[in-house]
């Protein structure tokens, strides 16, 4: 009995009451149509504002375009009972169609996505829409979870007129006429005869099929809701402490509008956080979770090691850290070429949570041993001993234990420091001498008229022999030669003992000073300029005070001196000291005074300050006397800084304490010598605090008059906005500059959303703020019960507490009165009373219905008229419809108002309510309860469960009844752990609804097999790129090398060293997965080098030293393809002047053989001789032998003269000087410094005039 203009698929549903005819799947056509219509509506007072049409929208539609027509007869009484949105009979008084609006989705229960849409919505293709024919319409009046109970979108809208009268006949006989049509051509004629209607509460027709049915206040058959859609996002979900986040988008990648909770990532400390997508609301989209691990940042660690000698070979920088961190090094590689301490930087590669390391390598320079060893000797003299330990502390050994002065000639004696010193080798070249010169310990020095020294006839080393002059004469001042002549046949040589006898005379000295007050003084010198030896008083010069102080030098003893007198003058230096303390808090800055004084008044002050983790030094220039400085606990970057001129920051990452700045030190800007200062009070402290907790809050009060605004006693947030800190305040401003004063926060007058700024103190003084949002709660409509009373019954009380309410009842027709309602004088029919909420409860008047009957069975409505055995009882209503009265039945199951279905069973039972009020207008009413058998689940089927393979997700739904799976302890929240091992474990599904039978399911675990791990050859550092497999043993997976999957391994790229890869299954494969590792080495012999060699007294050289400091330890060396077995101790001295090239060989079994060339361009030490002094005549300048003035000299050298007169000294052993003029003439014997150091020997030639 109705027109439809496409074709749909056919599905058939048996129901107790027929058979009806639904669309299989997802309805193809393009005209919206009317799937049911439910006739006989719920909750009894109310049925005319709850009915419904459900309506699948085909192709889709714009509601502006929905028109409805009731039939003829329910379209009486008022033009709230007109068709909508078009007319066909409307009320004559005033027939304007009732419009739409957007519908009450408070109706209907259990489904999370009812969506409320109004006029101009767009309703999406093959959807439902539930249409409600009033705006009337009763909260929960229905539960539609076999609609949508499982997420499924459903639209409301609603009719914008509220309903006297049904716009369904549920009654009597006869047929009733419904038009439904989308504007534009779509039409559906409904026709349901009121006879065929299955009775009561919930009766529905289903026009597709002409059939008819009763569920109770549940919804009735349709095709099936859409289902919700998930948003879909491509957003990173694993970030490092400090990275950029990605930005959480307001569409989805599938098109999906909404907002997000947190509005942002936040990666500032690790750990995981759900952000949770909601889409606005009319979408059908489910909200969607995203979890977000933030994982904290690593600080490599190395153990290599930190200290070498200049030159020594280091250690390789380590592209992996000893914990597991690779990156690269910059510089590259450790540098031993120079002194001092240079900072290598390892920077983590990408993709790991890691940060920077600098690590500071120091190297020592070499130091060259001093020894105080005797290198001259006669022959036989008996030598110093060869210490073991040098001078300056080098410890070693020489290459002979003593000095051998057995035969006359030179040695060289080679001391070698022991390893672990930063030390080179020293060579002592020892002389010994064939020839004895006496020696005495005669004094030659007097004054005149002094008594003097004998001579002796023995010298000191027991040569004896005559004087001449034969005693020493002190009678004049004057210089007299006294000559020892050697007794003949001893090894010795004549000895001339010059005496000098002098005058008395004055001590001459140095000025000294001005020194500077507090400065290490020189020492007062024990001998004057002139000679003078002797004592001072006081003994030393004392700087601690400023002044003129004279110093007496007194001569020694046998000295021919007078004593003298010299002032020395202390100059005053500027002093400086720190006065005060700071105690600030985050963003404030404190000040601290300088005392200074003396010099010029204006000082460059050095100061350090150690706080929390910073020892930090800076420089305050330009101070002044009465200065200071300033200092600020508001930096923004995590190191302390310093702000000309004279403002210090401490960032604001610095935690809380008591600190120390110090003085250290302060120069005069004056400058002069004693431009640095004295510090006297050198330490001050500062103290940090830090700010309260303040802490984001809400206040919530009625808006008992529902104008719009609220009055707030602000102090009820005191608690929530500290946190509950003892000693704090709260103060509470209208702005967030904190400028407008609130002044009575008790009574504070706001709309809602109101946002006022809260000041929070503590007892240090310090402050932070927050905000503080006031809310109005909006009052409620209280959810009141129709009552029944008989015409003729005395007045009926009315409650005053309604659900916890508390009020009183009013009416507009003077029926109430006292909280009674009094039927007296009214008719039957229905009177409108209102119940008023007391104060203080935000809640506002309702109305209700008070029902006046004349007679009549009671009703009985609300009753459901079919359970399931898994209820459990039954509780019948006690007072149904308000009358008091007693059920009774048949079984014996019943007791009082409660039946017990568990033991009553599966079957039908009568139950009859009879009032027990004399007064009462009802007869007795009796109803009918079938008792139904709970369903039993299909169990599900889980498949690819492996063991150790995690969590594993259950579900919380089995054939789409929802519930929680349990009865084993290795499930936690519908999760299975998978880590208890492969077996069979028995787990059982508690459905949420209780006419559903729990399901025992036998869960399967398989067991994981193991991999036969691949082994890979080790292989070089330039062996080329090792690409992994994907499948191994038939296995799919995927390869990780420190966390980052890869499919090849370069071995260039990871440097040296034994690397891990783990191979891991992909999943569903129950196959455990294994470790594998590649041994990376290399081969580098070091870079060719070339170096100069001079051999002076010792051949032997440590060829190792002259390798590049990148080459690789342990290789062999070769000269002419010869090998060499001893190169730290290579003897050149069978070498020529000229280039040689030794190779270096380095063999390694993987990466093979690697050769380095270093030329060593060798050269031998020269000798100039040594020189002498030639007294000549005029007349005798011919045949000079320059040869016998220089000793053993080397040929090859340079001749010069200081008068540069060209004299010809090819042969050195017979030179002509005749054509130098009578006078003295200096001649040089030079060799030039090369490889090997230069030399020079000087001849001076005096000739004298021929008389």
């Amino acid at each position: 009995m109705f027109l439809l203009r496409c074709l749909f698929r056919i599905w058939v549903v048996v129901i107790s009451a027929g058979i009806f005819f639904f669309p299989l799947d997802n309805i193809y056509a393009q005209c919206p149509q009317v799937e049911a219509i439910m006739v006989d509506a719920c909750v009894i007072g109310q049925e005319h504002n709850n009915e419904f049409l459900i309506i699948n929208s085909g192709g889709g539609f714009n509601t502006n375009d929905i028109q409805l027509s009731y039939d003829i007869n329910n379209v009486l009484a008022n033009a709230q009972n007109n068709d909508i949105n078009i007319d066909i009979g409307n009320y004559v008084g005033d027939p304007t169609p009732c419009g739409l609006t957007n519908g009450n989705i408070n109706a209907y229960s259990g489904c999370s996505n009812l969506i409320s849409i109004g006029p101009g919505f767009n309703v999406p293709p093959n959807s439902i829409v539930v249409l409600q024919a009033s705006a009337g319409s009763t909260t929960n009046a229905y539960n539609f979870t076999n609609l949508c109970g499982s997420g499924q979108c459903v639209y409301v809208i609603s009719s914008s007129c509220i309903r006297t009268a049904g716009g369904f006949t549920n009654s009597g006989s006869g047929t009733r006429e419904t038009i439904f049509q989308i504007a534009g051509g779509c039409n559906q004629t409904i026709i349901y005869d009121r006879a065929l209607l299955v009775g009561g509460d919930g009766a529905f027709y289903i026009p597709l099929s002409t059939s008819y049915g009763n569920n109770g206040c549940v919804a009735p058959p349709s095709s099936p809701a859409t289902p919700s859609t998930l948003p879909d996002f491509d957003i990173e979900d694993e970030y490092c402490v400090g990275d950029t986040p990605d930005n959480l988008p307001t569409t989805s990648d599938n098109g999906i509008n909404g907002t997000w909770n947190p509005m942002s990532i936040n990666t500032s400390s690790p750990g995981m956080t759900n952000y949770v997508f909601t889409p606005t609301a009319g979408q059908c989209a489910s909200p969607f979770t995203l979890s977000v691990t933030v994982t904290a940042n690593v600080t490599p660690i190395f153990s290599f090691d930190v200290t070498y000698c200049r030159n020594e070979t280091p250690d390789n920088l380590p592209g992996t850290s000893d914990n597991g961190i690779t990156g690269s090094w910059n510089p590259p590689t450790i540098n031993t070429s120079a002194p001092g301490t240079t900072n290598y930087t390892f920077i983590p590669d990408a993709g790991q949570c890691a940060t920077d390391e600098t690590v500071s390598v120091m190297v020592d320079d070499n130091i060259t041993p001093t020894f105080s060893v005797d290198d001259e000797y006669c022959v036989g003299d008996t030598p110093d001993a060869l210490p073991s330990v040098s001078d300056n502390g080098v410890t070693g050994t020489w290459n002979t234990s003593t000095i051998n002065t057995s035969a006359p000639g030179s040695t060289n004696y080679l001391f070698t420091p022991a390893a672990g010193q930063c030390a080179l080798p020293f060579t002592l070249t020892v002389m010994v001498d064939a020839v004895i010169n006496p020696v005495f310990a005669i004094d030659d020095d007097y004054c005149v008229g002094e008594t003097p020294d004998n001579l002796p006839t023995m010298s000191n080393n027991g040569i004896s022999g005559i004087w001449a002059p034969s005693s020493i004469s002190t009678s004049a001042s004057g210089t007299i030669n006294y000559i020892f002549t050697p007794t003949p046949s001893q090894c010795a040589t004549n000895f001339t003992l010059m005496v000098m006898v002098t005058n008395n005379v004055t001590p001459t000295f140095a000025p000294i000073g001005p020194l500077c007050e507090n400065s290490t003084p020189p020492t007062l010198p024990g001998m004057s300029l002139n000679g003078i030896s002797g004592v001072w008083s006081p003994p030393s010069i004392n700087t601690s005070i400023a002044g003129m102080t004279n110093y007496n030098f007194t001569p020694a003893t046998g000295q021919c001196a007078t004593t003298v007198s010299i002032p020395i003058e202390i100059t005053a230096r500027p002093r400086g000291s720190l006065n005060g303390n700071v105690d600030i808090c985050p963003g404030q800055c404190g000040n601290i005074s300088f005392a200074l004084s003396g010099g010029s008044g204006t000082y460059n002050l050095n100061l350090q300050i150690n706080v929390g983790p910073f020892n930090f030094p800076f420089t305050v220039p330009g101070a002044m006397i009465g200065g200071g400085m300033q200092i600020c606990y508001n930096g923004t970057n995590p190191l302390p800084s310093f702000i000309l001129p004279n403002t210090l920051i401490i960032p604001l990452n610095t935690p809380s304490g008591t600190f120390t700045l110090t003085l250290l030190s302060m120069t005069d800007q004056g400058g002069g010598n004693c431009a640095n200062g004295i510090i006297e009070n050198a330490t001050m402290t500062v103290t940090l605090s830090q700010r309260p907790d303040a802490f984001n809050a809400t206040l919530e009060v009625c808006d008992e008059d529902n104008d719009g605004t609220g009055t707030f006693n602000l102090n009820d947030a005191n608690n929530d906005i500290t946190g509950g800190s003892p000693g704090t305040t709260v103060t509470y401003y209208q702005n967030s500059g904190l400028t407008m004063l609130i002044a009575n926060p008790t009574a504070f007058n706001a709309t809602n959303g109101t946002v006022v700024y809260a000041l929070v103190e503590d007892g240090s003084g310090c402050l932070n703020d927050s905000e503080l949002t006031l809310l109005l709660e909006m009052p409620e409509e209280p959810n009141l019960p129709t009552f029944t009373v008989c015409i003729t019954n005395p007045p009926l009380n009315l409650p005053v507490i309604i659900n916890g309410v508390t009020g009183n009842w009013s009416d507009a027709g003077g029926h109430v009165s006292g909280n009674q309602f009094d039927p007296a004088g009214t008719m039957e029919g229905n009177y409108t009373i209102t119940f008023t909420p007391d104060p203080g409860q935000c809640f506002t008047p309702a109305n209700t219905i008070v029902n006046v009957t004349s007679g009549g069975p009671v009703p009985l409505d609300g009753i459901p008229s079919v359970v399931c055995l898994g209820l459990g009882s039954l509780t019948l209503p006690d007072m149904p419809n308000g009358t008091t009265g007693i059920w009774s039945s048949p079984s014996s199951h019943l007791s009082g108002n409660i039946f017990n279905i568990t033991a009553a069973g599966v079957g039908i039972y009568n139950f009859t309510f009879t009032p027990d009020d004399p007064n009462s207008c009802f007869l007795p009413n009796m109803i009918q309860v079938e008792v139904v058998p709970n369903a039993a689940l299909t169990p599900p089927v889980f498949t690819n469960v492996c063991e150790n393979s995690g969590p594993f997700a259950l579900g919380n739904t089995v054939n789409g009844v929802s519930g929680m799976w349990g009865n084993n302890t290795n499930i936690v929240s519908n999760i299975f752990n998978t880590n208890a091992g492969a077996g069979t474990y028995s787990i059982t599904f508690f459905p949420d609804d209780e006419c559903t039978n729990d399901l025992v399911v036998n869960f399967v675990v398989a067991a994981a097999t193991n991999l036969t791990p691949v082994i890979f050859a080790n292989v070089c550092i330039t062996s080329p790129t090792i690409n992994l497999p994907s499948v191994v043993q038939g296995v799919n997976g995927v390869w990780t090398l420190s966390m980052v999957v890869v499919t090849s391994f370069n071995p260039g790229a990871q440097g040296n060293g034994t690397y891990s890869l783990l191979f891991t299954p992909q999943p569903g494969q129950c196959v455990n997965g294994f470790t594998s590792t590649i041994a990376v080495g290399s081969v580098f012999a070091g870079d060719n080098t070339n170096h100069n060699v001079c051999i002076l007294l010792d051949p032997i050289v440590n060829l190792n030293t002259f390798l590049a400091p990148n080459a690789g330890s342990g290789g062999t060396w070769k000269q002419n393809n010869m090998v060499i077995t001893n190169p730290t101790s290579f003897d050149l001295s069978g070498f020529q002047i000229g280039n040689f090239d030794f190779e270096y060989i380095l063999t390694d079994a993987t990466c093979g053989n690697d050769t380095a060339i270093i030329t060593l361009n060798i050269a031998r030490a020269v000798s100039a001789g040594n020189g002498g002094s030639l007294t000549l005549c005029q007349n005798n300048l011919n045949n000079i032998n320059f040869s016998s003035l220089l000793g053993s000299f080397s040929n090859g050298g340079i001749w010069t003269n200081s008068r540069n007169i060209n004299i010809n000294t090819s042969n050195p052993a017979n030179v002509d000087l005749s054509s130098l003029p009578a006078s003295n003439t200096l001649f040089s014997y030079r060799f030039n410094a090369g490889i090997c150091p230069g030399d020079t020997a000087f001849i001076s030639v005096t000739i004298d005039s021929f008389f």
